[in-house]
């Protein structure tokens, strides 16, 4: 939006520092933040935000940070790296310490919890290798209506459901900026720039590559088209 000012803040010296890709990656990403034209300041723990008002009435956030710096803004976007899953509902006996879902390679929950052979659980919630992604919920959600299904085969017929399993995911990462992208998946090298961007994401932040997946054929015209 020409003429807002954006300021990014990372408490740490890289961008994506808990992520588990390589450096190069992290180093980009910094590298393209910059020319879309943030101010990037790097190793700024914060240490408050008092909230106000201007003397015109418009609401503003004063920022202090454990160096001494302070930045008073009209918005504030918190981004949390270590989020926490929505599972408080679920039994404790389901989920591991940090209150993901611990399931089996074919996405049943582990033995220990009453009739865990009939729930299955995918996507964020669940302890899983690799970086959280849409993709990857999306895989998951698609093997485990395989396995529903052949689970429900199992009572209707009897006989063992031959279920599938999951492999782990490899750490990769796609991110965009601006007109431009950067991305990492352990079988290329980093690759970044426009034409990243329409591979990953196309026009309108992969929504319709992720429409187009999931839709009947007849749809996927119309989609691509939004």
């Amino acid at each position: 939006m020409p003429g807002l000012s954006v300021t990014l803040v990372h408490s740490r010296d890289m961008l994506l520092s808990s992520e588990p890709i390589p450096d190069n990656n992290k180093e980009k990403t910094l590298e393209l933040s910059k020319e879309t034209g943030f101010q990037i300041l790097m190793n700024h723990p914060l240490s408050q935000i008092t909230d106000g008002q201007t003397l015109d009435g418009r609401f503003e956030f004063r920022l202090e940070f454990s160096n001494g710096t302070q930045i008073v803004t009209s918005r504030v976007i918190r981004a949390i790296s270590q989020g926490h899953p929505s599972t408080e509902y679920l039994p404790a006996s389901a989920l591991d310490s940090n209150g993901y879902m611990e399931v089996l390679p074919n996405l049943n929950w582990k033995p220990g919890t009453p009739n865990y052979q009939d729930h299955f659980s995918a996507g964020d919630v669940v302890r899983w290798s690799g970086i959280k992604r849409c993709s990857g919920a999306m895989h998951m959600g698609q093997l485990v209506a395989q396995n529903i299904h052949r689970r429900i085969m199992q009572k209707l017929t009897g006989r063992a459901p031959e279920m599938k399993n999951l492999e782990g995911f490899s750490p990769m990462i796609a991110v965009a900026l601006a007109k431009k992208a950067v991305a990492y998946a352990p079988h290329t090298i980093v690759t970044w720039g426009d034409d990243v961007l329409q591979t990953c994401f196309g026009d309108n932040m992969a929504f319709s590559l992720l429409c187009s997946s999931m839709a009947p054929a007849q749809w996927k015209k119309s989609l691509t088209e939004v």
